[in-house]
């Protein structure tokens, strides 16, 4: 028996197992296998679908990050989507580069938008918590 295959792009934030399971038609018993960057929040998703009853969930090890120089993850998506790690280091970097830019040319009060942006940089590298992603994930681009 061969069971169609289908890719469907959840974030994490907006896995509901019961709505997951009504929208695509799935048994408690269907496979299903997932995969994100690198692992992690594929893991928790598995906890949460299986603590919902479903019985045959995988996590592919390693994630996107492993499996992209072996092949296997060219035919998921036609178009590339920017992380949210990226999306952080380009804002970041423009807030930055916009604060310098202000704090030369116009008032020296400004290069206070560059130090805020280095201490909240020093704080999630402390603490692992990231007040940019957190804003960056709710953002309608982010949403799939």
């Amino acid at each position: 028996m061969c069971l169609k295959k289908k890719h469907i792009h959840i974030p994490l934030d907006n896995l509901d197992p019961a709505k997951f399971q009504k929208d695509n038609k799935l048994t408690l018993e269907t496979p299903i296998y997932l995969l994100c960057r690198h692992g992690i929040r594929s893991t928790t998703a598995a906890e949460r679908l299986m603590s919902f009853g479903f019985k045959n969930v995988y996590v592919v090890e390693g994630g996107i990050e492993y499996c992209k120089p072996h092949g296997l993850v060219e035919r998921l998506s036609t178009s590339r989507s920017i992380s949210i790690e990226e999306q952080i280091r380009i804002g970041a970097g423009s807030i930055v580069l916009v604060g310098v830019f202000l704090g030369t040319f116009i008032h020296h009060l400004f290069y206070i938008v560059p130090a805020f942006i280095g201490l909240g940089l020093i704080v999630s590298g402390i603490t692992g918590w990231c007040g940019m992603s957190l804003l960056l994930e709710k953002m309608p681009w982010n949403k799939r």
